[in-house]
């Protein structure tokens, strides 16, 4: 379908034809109300498509299973343009909760049904099927319908200027949720100076990882929430599955003047293990590892304490410029703050 579409208030119902079965001859016109009488857009398929995919392909291998039908029909694809620039459009908020696609159709079928008694022997009732008040009358046409909601899933196709991409570097990380960046972090000094931190008596109290907002490139698009986790191995960090995703961090804050400043991260569980102090023999809980970057998603969060596998998944377009190690950003330079106790012996 393709046309232009008016908003009405009072379009609370769809006027559907029934045909005869040579597919030309209307019997009968339906007015269908909506239950809760809310406007709602109605948008008229190809009939012609929808005959050959689902009517007369009922009984093909596409329809033989719930898994095979819905790789074979993915959804509807809705695409609203502005029609031209001298009249006036809006955006209308689609509930799509409530989406769904309903086929129409009539088929013959006979009011007369075999009855089987306790002893056995067979009779006919009628019934009414057509709903016209005569039972029995033989073949008539029945009104169908099927509903094929959509449920709550829904996603957006995004095109993106490429020409303009950037790639991140010493001085900048560049992240953008759906088909766009994730960040790579390695934590060099402390790989560096791990087995002298490890002997130094510590408690550690607090450790965060902060990542600053490059205000200058800042926009209206910037995430409210990132995530971190374990590049290398593509798992959970620590501080996510034994503080949870409040605890853990990473939500936008702002400065005194509203806009984007920093992404501050908790990895006080995970900097702890890295610098304890092992036994002879004892395997450590955690490796140094490169650190991922990316928007949160709802599927980023662990699905239970045995499953640590980060989804890659991202329906979130947004994105953000973020301050590097460069000494260039000053003190909006990329910090991991550590604070400690040190334990007298």
């Amino acid at each position: 379908y393709s046309g232009n579409y008016k908003v009405n208030p009072n379009d609370t119902v769809v006027y559907v034809n029934r045909y005869l079965f040579d597919g030309v001859t209307v019997y009968d016109k339906d007015t269908i109300k909506q239950a809760d009488l809310g406007p709602s857009l109605k948008i008229h398929l190809n009939k012609g498509l929808i005959q050959e995919r689902f009517v007369d392909n009922a009984s093909g291998a596409e329809f033989l299973s719930t898994e095979a039908f819905q790789a074979e029909f993915n959804g509807l694809y809705i695409e609203a343009e502005e029609i031209v620039a001298s009249e006036e459009s809006h955006l209308i908020p689609l509930d799509l909760t409530k989406a769904k696609m309903t086929i129409y159709y009539s088929n013959d079928e006979d009011e007369g049904i075999e009855v089987t008694d306790e002893n056995g022997v067979i009779t006919y009732e009628g019934v009414d099927l057509n709903g016209n008040g005569v039972k029995g009358e033989g073949i008539v046409r029945v009104k169908q319908q099927y509903a094929f909601p959509f449920g709550t899933i829904k996603s957006n196709v995004l095109k993106r200027d490429r020409d303009n991409s950037k790639a991140s570097g010493n001085d900048r990380l560049y992240v953008q949720g759906a088909a766009g960046s994730i960040a790579t972090i390695e934590l060099t000094e402390i790989g560096e100076q791990l087995a002298d931190l490890q002997d130094n008596n510590w408690l550690i109290t607090d450790a965060s990882l902060i990542f600053y907002v490059d205000q200058d490139a800042s926009s209206d698009i910037e995430p409210e929430q990132l995530f971190l986790y374990n590049y290398d191995d593509n798992e959970q960090l620590l501080d996510m599955l034994t503080e949870g995703l409040n605890t853990f961090g990473g939500t936008l804050e702002r400065d005194a003047d509203g806009k984007p400043y920093r992404y501050v991260f908790k990895i006080t569980d995970y900097i702890s293990e890295l610098l304890k102090k092992l036994d002879e023999g004892e395997e450590a809980s955690v490796d140094i590892v490169k650190l991922g970057l990316k928007v949160y998603n709802p599927s980023d969060l662990p699905t239970s304490i045995v499953d640590t596998t980060i989804k890659n998944y991202s329906w979130n377009p947004k994105g953000v410029v973020l301050f590097n190690h460069d000494a260039s950003a000053g003190d909006k330079r990329i910090k991991l703050e550590i604070s400690y106790s040190e334990i007298n012996n």
